[in-house]
This record gives structure tokens, C-alpha cells and sequence, in this order.
């Protein structure tokens, strides 16, 4: 198996669609790493925090492809929203798509 790790940076509320990131091959890993002074919150029913200087990580043998995973930040105006996301992306090969 073969993967291509993609980043980036969120600096506002964001929702992640891993089903349009992934070309509808799905995640295999989720880093989020919050480096503002803003807490960062995983809007799901959990509402985790993610305080400054922290991680969140998720690995899986499935491919998730949610289409709603949602991040926002507590209002603070006097604090920087910033957070960096790193996912994987599985690469399929043609010959591998031919297999099947």
C-alpha cells in the first residue's frame, strides 16, 4: 500500500469532507495539531478540545469518508485561530484497479 500525506492549515471554523479530500478514496489517518491560542473544538456530539500545543490523531484500517467532520474554534478575539491538518491518502495503483 502506498499513501500521499496532505497538509494544511485552517485559520477559521471548517467543515472536512474526507469523501471530496480523498477523490472518494478515504482517509487512513487524521492528524489535527492546534498552534493558536484559540481552542479548537471537534463539533460532533463529543465537542473534544484541542488546546494550544495539542494533538489530535486517528489511524484506521478503513477509509473514512464522513463528509461532515466538523472543527471550530471558542470565540476569542484576542486569540489566534490557527491549527494544522495532516491526512493520508491511500494511492491505488491502475494495475490494482485492472485485479479486480
Amino acid at each position: 500500500m502506498k499513501g500521499r500525506l496532505i497538509s494544511t492549515v485552517i485559520k477559521e471554523d471548517t467543515t472536512l469532507d474526507f469523501q471530496v479530500l480523498s477523490d472518494g478514496l478515504g482517509i487512513r489517518h487524521l492528524s489535527i495539531h492546534n498552534k493558536g491560542g484559540a481552542t479548537l473544538i471537534i463539533d460532533d456530539a463529543t465537542q473534544e478540545e484541542i488546546k494550544t500545543g495539542e494533538s489530535f490523531y486517528l489511524e484506521t484500517h478503513l477509509a473514512l469518508i464522513n463528509t461532515d467532520f466538523r472543527l471550530k474554534f471558542k470565540e476569542d478575539e484576542n486569540k489566534e485561530k490557527k491549527a494544522f491538518i495532516r491526512y493520508i491518502v491511500e494511492v491505488v495503483e491502475v494495475e490494482e484497479w485492472c485485479e479486480e
